[in-house]
């Protein structure tokens, strides 16, 4: 499955609501298409590098730089020319760049200046904003391939035909998702409560938060409620 059609029609299909003449009659399409969006949105907060993608980025004069806005900065892999990006310490680059006055990073080929990052880091406290090392020169305009995450893309129906880029190990989870909201749905059928909150169970168990969520549910501190164990529990 790669596109949004075909994540529909399998959740629909999998709740045998694909009938001959009659498809989508519980669930419709936009129905399902809502849950997908929710699922994305879902699986981002807890695994954000389901998202990963590289960019190219236009460096600018100077140490720090900067990705565009929603874009969270996992690393640099490599200058545009291919040679590879060591991982450095912020703090210690800035220390060392401010006795340095002759290490440049410019190499010359057939005479025209070329530019390369040994090192970069990133803000501890702005995941947004990184620093290379050397400094990039003033006049110069190199390019580095990075890795970034951001916010999964939001479908229309009008999106059926496009795929979904999302990590093939993600894909399992996804379709947990649609089908616990659907099934929650149906809160007065026993049966549809159990499906829902088997596949939600699931869903968060892969994701990682069943500890917290039942440390929570464990300690009576939980949607709003004031328990008797480890006000704690949960946050940690």
């Amino acid at each position: 499955m790669r596109t949004v059609g075909q994540y529909i029609t399998h959740v629909s299909t999998q709740m045998n609501d694909q009938r001959p003449g009659r498809a989508y009659t519980r669930w419709g399409r936009g129905l399902l298409l809502e849950y997908l969006n929710l699922g994305l949105a879902e699986i981002g907060t807890y695994r954000p590098e389901a998202f990963a993608k590289d960019l190219e980025i236009t460096l600018q004069a100077g140490a720090t730089q900067s990705v565009q806005p929603g874009v969270t900065l996992l690393g640099l892999s490599a200058n545009e020319d291919g040679t590879p990006i060591n991982k450095g310490d912020a703090i210690m680059a800035n220390a060392y760049n401010a006795y340095s006055v002759c290490k440049s990073g410019v190499v010359f080929v057939d005479g025209n200046p070329v530019y390369l990052v040994r090192s970069f880091s990133i803000d501890k406290n702005d995941s947004s904003k990184f620093y290379v090392d050397p400094p990039v020169p003033k006049g110069l305009t190199p390019k580095v391939v990075a890795s970034v995450t951001g916010a999964p893309d939001n479908y229309t129906l009008a999106n059926w035909d496009s795929d979904i880029f999302l990590a093939s190990k993600y894909k399992a989870n996804l379709i947990d998702y649609m089908m616990a909201c659907a099934y929650g749905l149906d809160r007065e059928s026993a049966e549809s409560r159990i499906r829902s909150d088997s596949l939600y169970r699931r869903f968060y168990d892969v994701m990682g938060v069943k500890y917290r969520q039942e440390s929570r549910h464990n300690s009576r501190y939980y949607l709003g409620k004031v328990g008797t164990g480890d006000p704690q529990a949960g946050a940690r």
